[in-house]
């Protein structure tokens, strides 16, 4: 239960982390438009899959995972210009297959491992 707020209260201050006036990636207006709608669409995930933990709903939790592993920045354009971003990307869509999978195992403590693992990455890329 500690580790659920410690998310929570990490994953509530996301946007107090972010620098909006970075812009690393060097994308056109329309392509910076459709990034910024599918870092929406992660932060929903992610904060699917901390009501999952928070509730015992693995399925949620596993769809969440199974959506952000598969669904998110499959654009090549975000990772032309930035080495780093692609490779941060690369290590959380694995860190969300692996978590989907601890969910299929039931495994708990991978469970919150690679939850953990996803919110660093975000922060590592946010902050």
């Amino acid at each position: 239960m500690k580790w659920v707020l410690v998310g929570i209260l990490v994953f509530l201050n996301f946007e107090a982390f972010a620098d909006k006036n970075v812009h690393p990636l060097n994308l056109t207006h329309n392509e910076r438009r459709k990034l910024t709608q599918e870092m929406y669409k992660i932060q929903a995930k992610m904060n699917g899959i901390l009501d999952g933990i928070s509730r015992g709903k693995l399925n949620a939790i596993a769809e969440n995972a199974n959506f952000l592993s598969t669904e998110v920045l499959n654009n090549p354009n975000y990772y032309k210009y930035n080495k780093e971003f692609a490779s941060y990307f690369t290590i959380f869509k694995t860190d969300a297959k692996l978590l989907a999978k601890a969910v299929k195992d039931k495994n708990e403590s991978a469970l919150h491992k690679y939850y953990f693992r996803l919110v660093y990455s975000c922060m590592r890329c946010h902050t």
